[in-house]
Formats: C-alpha cells, structure tokens, sequence
C-alpha cells in the first residue's frame, strides 16, 4: 500500500521520515551530518547497512575461529594412549628451586606484588575435573600446586631473584628471618 500526497514538501517528508527511525548509531549519524535529499538518505542507508552486514559477518567469522581454536586446543590437550602424561603440558625445566610455600600463596604475594599477571580467562574444557581448580588460570581441570605454568613462572621470578624470601636454603638453614619466625606456613 501507498499513499500519495500531492504538493508535498521533500523537507517536511525528511523530517517525518527521520523521526520515525529507531534510534541508533543511523539516525545519530543523519543528526550530525543531515542529508538534503531522499537520494542522500538512501545512498547513506545503503551504507550502514552495508557496515551492519560486514559486522555481523566479522562477528560470526571470529566466534567460528574461537571455536575452531578451543577444538584445537582440547585436540593438543587431548590424552594420548602412549603417553605417560595426562596431556602434552610439560614443564619447562627440569629441575626446580625449593620453596618454602606453596605456590598458592606465591602467585598470592607475585599478584599483590606485580611481579606475575594473571592469563586472560579461558573457559574451563568440557571434560575437565571440575575438582580441581587452578588460581592462576582461573578455571578447573588442575590445582594451582600442579600448574606447569605457574611453576616455570614463580621458577623464573626465583631465578631472576624477585622471590628470594621463598627460596629454602639447604646449608644455612632459613633463607630470611619471615621464614625463620614462622610467617610463611605452608597451606594445604
């Protein structure tokens, strides 16, 4: 259906026509740049739509890739018949610097600190044991005290001798005089 107004303004038409949009960044951007015609206001039409279409597509297209990455990561993850390892995680060396804390109360005081940023949060995987729950990763599936990463990290801070007030010391006894006193007590 159609109506047909004889004599009618193209300015009033515009008017109406603006005003009876849904608000949003369209008519924000016919507010801050009006159009002077019907042919204008179509052109620019055509163009946010375009724009909405691209968007969505973007949006669908990275919410496929994220799929298709966390698919790929459970795969790597994933148990291996032959493999003594629960997943291809391993740790980065081979041997570690003795702690007098556990690595919970570490990745405490490296936070507090700023020595150690946590990850950005992954979704904790279906199958993981949801049990076990890691405070650096922010997520199930391992405990903090098993966590591969966090180890390599706290053992790259000790290294780099940011964390020296939680390293044991064998043939000195104490390796400082919190540890001496009593103030770091293991957790369980």
């Amino acid at each position: 259906m159609s109506l047909n107004i004889s004599n009618l303004n193209p300015e009033v038409a515009m008017h109406h026509l603006v005003t009876a949009l849904k608000p949003g960044p369209f008519v924000d951007s016919l507010c801050k740049k009006p159009v002077s015609n019907l042919d204008e206001l179509r052109t620019k039409a055509t163009k946010f739509m375009q724009m909405e279409e691209l968007k969505e597509f973007r949006s669908t297209t990275q919410s496929d890739t994220r799929e298709k990455k966390y698919i790929d990561r459970e795969r790597v993850l994933a148990p291996r018949p032959d493999s003594r390892f629960k997943d291809s995680r391993q740790p980065k060396y081979n041997r570690y610097t003795r702690i007098v804390s556990n690595r919970a109360r570490i990745l405490e005081e490296a936070l507090n600190a700023d020595l150690i940023a946590t990850p950005q949060r992954v979704p904790t995987p279906p199958n993981a044991d949801t049990t076990k729950h890691c405070r650096y990763h922010q997520n199930y599936g391992h405990t903090t005290e098993d966590c591969f990463t966090l180890k390599d990290k706290i053992e790259e801070l000790i290294q780099a001798g940011r964390l020296r007030r939680f390293v044991k010391r064998e043939e000195k006894g104490f390796s400082s005089r919190e540890e001496q006193e009593g103030r770091y007590e293991e957790r369980p």
